[in-house]
């Protein structure tokens, strides 16, 4: 009964106000039968706002709430559900079926063109979004331009962070290019109401069966970057892997990773991931995240 509510909830959402044409960001009015074009997963081997889902015809669902008001069970095919794209869909063009606007709990509207993949899927493409993050491509020649004036202008706007815990404030402070170097150093504050904390930040192995995951970095074309040291506090990797310090209880502690291999003319990172391992600072069992920072301008020297 949950998913059925979850999947109806979907529905209800996005079929409010469906159109025939929107006008996005980039100045052009896209239309039903257009064709559209993805860019490339920002997170690396996933997209951020770009969804798949099995569809599912009116009748059907039309069949699922009377079987769900007459107390039956309702089996929910869990493709059904909306799930982050994989990189598989980089450079996809596909046929606009619809458009569709979703209304979020904070009264936020987001206009989705339902676009036609394979096997009776879809793909849902929050217009606006998957143009600045540049996982939908412009036809519009100078919107990269205008995109990247706006991200100079509001920086402190666009950027976001995302915590590896709730237990976890992270504040993003910048992101300095070595142009001698070629180098990216972000650097960002950790702080917390718990116990002490011991944290490893950096390359965090989850199951010893399985390779470690490393930070990483990637720009608007899809270009990844791997990094070469890590600190936090007064500590820093010696290996170039990882770092291990402890984090006290509400003390701020200043953190940083380097990025290697970058030419000056790369001026913002799309999204930036950095694993995070952390437990009581007296003993216990680990626990796994990761720090999401997105849309970070480069200051370069």
């Amino acid at each position: 009964m949950q998913k059925l509510l979850i999947t109806l909830l979907f529905i209800s959402q996005v079929l409010l106000g469906q159109g025939k044409a929107y006008k996005a960001i980039d100045g052009i009015t896209y239309k039903k039968g257009d064709l559209i074009k993805l860019g490339v997963a920002s997170k690396g081997t996933d997209f951020q706002f770009i969804y798949t889902y099995k569809h599912v015809s009116g009748l059907t669902n039309g069949l699922r709430i009377l079987d769900a008001v007459s107390g039956n069970d309702v089996n929910i095919d869990k493709d059904e559900t909306p799930h982050l794209a994989s990189s598989e869909l980089n450079h996809y063009e596909g046929k606009i079926l619809q458009f569709r606007k979703m209304t979020l709990e904070d009264k936020t509207e987001i206009v989705n063109a339902i676009v036609e993949y394979k096997n009776d899927y879809r793909i849902m493409v929050p217009v606006d979004l998957a143009l600045f993050c540049g996982e939908m491509k412009s036809s519009n020649p100078d919107f990269s331009t205008t995109i990247a004036s706006k991200m100079n202008e509001q920086q402190s706007d666009m950027t976001q962070v995302k915590s590896f815990s709730p237990d976890f404030e992270i504040a993003f402070i910048s992101a300095k290019g070595d142009t001698y170097n070629q180098t990216v150093t972000i650097s960002y504050t950790i702080k917390h109401k718990l116990v002490h904390q011991r944290l490893d930040i950096g390359s965090v192995r989850k199951d010893w069966s399985r390779a470690a995951t490393p930070s990483k970095a990637y720009d608007f074309d899809g270009n990844e970057y791997d990094y070469n040291n890590i600190t936090l506090g007064s500590e820093a990797s010696d290996n170039g892997l990882k770092v291990t310090n402890k984090v006290p209880t509400n003390v701020t502690l200043k953190a940083s990773v380097t990025f290697i291999k970058i030419l000056p003319d790369v001026k913002s990172f799309n999204f930036v991931t950095i694993p995070v391992s952390y437990k009581d600072d007296a003993g216990g069992s680990s626990k796994y995240g990761e720090i999401e920072i997105s849309n970070v301008k480069i200051n370069w020297d």
